[in-house]
């Protein structure tokens, strides 16, 4: 059964791990990497809560053990905030997401974030 993920909570997606100080996050949505805790804490913060501040992840699957983990889940929104350099829209989104960690010493060392960025950019209206 579905169930909810504390919307602003940038750890949620890391099913409460720590991120590496030296952690790596392939963004394959647009095809971006970002490297270091710092850097991943943000990017995490813009889709959780910057750009859409009502924003809901339903966990649809979920796996870890020792090494990786995988969660799929459905983010839905307003965007209400500045959101990687767009102004807010005030559209709902709505889009199946689908993360995919390396563990190592209990830390989160690699994540792989997958999401369509072409489904995202119709629903706020930015492409067709």
């Amino acid at each position: 059964m579905p169930r909810a993920l504390l919307p602003t909570d940038p750890y949620a997606l890391c099913g409460g791990l720590t991120l590496a100080e030296d952690v790596v996050l392939l963004e394959q949505g647009q095809g971006r990497t970002f490297t270091g805790r710092l850097a991943v804490q943000k990017l995490l913060q813009a889709f959780l809560a910057d750009g859409f501040a009502t924003a809901q992840v339903e966990l649809h699957t979920s796996a870890r053990d020792e090494q990786a983990a995988v969660w799929e889940f459905t983010f839905t929104g307003r965007h209400s905030g500045r959101f990687m350099g767009l102004p807010p829209t005030g559209r709902n989104v709505c889009l199946p997401m689908a993360v995919v960690c390396q563990i190592r010493e209990g830390q989160v060392t690699r994540m792989a974030l997958y999401y369509d960025a072409g489904t995202l950019l119709r629903q706020l209206g930015l492409a067709l």
